[in-house]
């Protein structure tokens, strides 16, 4: 019986490794104060659309390069992707032409971010990064997220140099699968 329990949970173990060990690093992406600024709201490129912070956009690029990320966008600029009412590919159209590098895009729940994250991290997805300016729901629930897994982008600036640091300098444990210890 002791050899059955152990098999089983050799098995477990084993069977949860094997579906995590080819998830990407995830960047769960807000759009509003991390690469537009809740001062320029009312401006728009010639398209017709927001305009991005230039350097907003060559700082997500870099943390994008360091991990080889995917970008799951939790914004409620992604709620009509979200819900299936639009075609992802025209999201990620936008986003490339406002210079951003896009290996692979999904979206998350708008509505419950943090949950989201939450429920990926339990299917798999341990390697991440949430960058999001209202970070109020991700800091209560960080005890099941982990602390150094949210940065938290000024809405006025967006990212800037300061969160690049701030990124590398925890570069070690974002690409671990540490047990959510700081």
């Amino acid at each position: 019986m002791n050899d059955l329990i152990l098999y089983s949970n050799t098995y477990i173990i084993f069977f949860t490794y094997l579906c995590t060990m080819d998830k990407p690093f995830v960047i769960y992406l807000d759009i509003d104060g991390v690469l537009v600024s809740y001062l320029k709201l009312k401006d728009w490129d010639p398209d017709g659309k927001h305009s991005f912070i230039p350097k907003s956009v060559e700082v997500l690029n870099c943390i994008i390069t360091m991990f080889d990320a995917d970008i799951c966008v939790v914004s409620t600029w992604g709620r009509s992707y979200w819900c299936g009412s639009k075609d992802g590919g025209e999201f990620k159209d936008f986003l490339v032409s406002r210079g951003i590098i896009v290996n692979d895009l999904s979206f998350g729940d708008p509505d419950d971010r943090a949950g989201y994250v939450i429920k990926r991290k339990l299917e798999g997805y341990t390697k991440f990064l949430i960058i999001d300016d209202e970070s109020l729901e991700y800091y209560k629930r960080e005890s099941e997220i982990g602390f150094n897994r949210i940065l938290s982008s000024n809405s006025w600036r967006c990212l800037d140099d300061y969160d690049l640091v701030g990124v590398s300098r925890n570069y070690e444990r974002l690409i671990s699968d540490y047990p959510d210890k700081y």
